[in-house]
């Protein structure tokens, strides 16, 4: 992806989905808490939250000034989670 707007594109075609189910498979999957949760509630959680994501891309697509105002926050942001992702494979691989 090449810039900010490529990825909120592609959040709002179906990456929202992607996003959560790896949050969930790399993080979630650890606590016990989550464990503890019915299979039908987990769908219903990682619907809802993928849907949250992706009404949220959606408005900052038909929202521009938005996007602008907070797009240097949001780069930043996606730099920090890019080498925190980075750090995580390379945890893995050391495994």
């Amino acid at each position: 992806m090449e810039d900010l707007n490529s990825v909120v594109q592609w959040v709002t075609t179906g990456g929202a989905v992607a996003v959560v189910s790896w949050f969930v498979s790399w993080l979630l999957e650890d606590f016990d808490w989550w464990k503890n949760i019915k299979s039908q509630y987990k769908k219903l959680i990682i619907l809802g939250a993928a849907l949250l994501i992706g009404i949220g891309a959606q408005y900052l697509k038909l929202n521009p000034e938005v996007f602008a105002a907070i797009k240097p926050y949001l780069d930043g942001s996606v730099l920090v989670i890019g080498a925190w992702i980075a750090t995580q494979v390379a945890h893995k691989a050391d495994k």
